[in-house]
């Protein structure tokens, strides 16, 4: 049996604000449904790292502080859930310290994590690495090695890997986890894909995964 991981992770957001509209408030359902998946979690003795969106962060307190008090790690998921490809260097530092520093106030701990939303660190904006890193951030899972219409990095390493910066600093990425079929790669790491896959389809590039290295999962609550 494979010693590898399932790296188990959430991105705790609002649909309706992160997807249908961004001035949306975040809804008291979201809440819900974290504290909901949090008892599942505990049921089964299941820790994640949970990247929570700054505007959730601001408005539910008291869950992240529950999050925290369940014992499972906190990563930042950005503020208000704008793509990094819509976003400046400057945009984009804001929105992420914004997030960042809240979360920390709530916690009382330093957030070491990042996950883009929409996996938006694509080929023409990988320089948000290089702010993470400014940051502080010391790990990052926002790329997707899959070619997509609206994100992901297809030639990408399919394996966590350390990303040096202009020969100097570094950052660790944990691209979400693809099964291969011929020359291409399939999205196979949770969320919608993981409804629209069948069961075996799934499990059969988790084994096959899992073999070699950790299978890193996402999903929402």
């Amino acid at each position: 049996m494979s010693s590898n991981p399932i790296i188990f992770s959430v991105d705790v957001e609002d649909w309706q604000q992160s997807t249908w509209d961004r001035n949306l408030p975040i809804s008291k359902k979201s809440a819900d449904n974290t504290l909901f998946l949090l008892d599942v979690l505990n049921e089964y003795k299941i820790k994640t790292t949970m990247f929570i969106l700054g505007k959730f962060a601001k408005e539910f307190p008291n869950v992240v502080k529950e999050i925290h008090k369940n014992g499972h790690e906190i990563g930042c998921h950005g503020h208000g859930h704008e793509e990094i490809f819509h976003l400046n260097k400057n945009l984009f530092k804001s929105d992420v310290s914004k997030s960042k520093d809240c979360i920390e106030q709530i916690i009382g701990h330093s957030v070491l994590g990042y996950r883009a939303p929409d996996f938006s660190i694509v080929e023409n904006t990988t320089w948000a690495l290089e702010v993470l890193i400014e940051l502080g951030f010391e790990y990052d899972s926002s790329i997707f090695p899959i070619y997509h219409g609206r994100y992901g990095i297809p030639y990408w390493p399919s394996f966590i890997n350390s990303i040096i910066i202009n020969n100097d600093k570094s950052i660790i990425e944990f691209p979400l986890s693809t099964g291969k079929i011929g020359k291409y790669n399939l999205p196979i790491a949770g969320g919608g894909y993981f409804r629209l896959f069948p069961r075996k389809v799934f499990f059969y590039f988790l084994e096959k995964t899992l073999k070699k290295q950790p299978f890193i999962f996402y999903m929402h609550p």
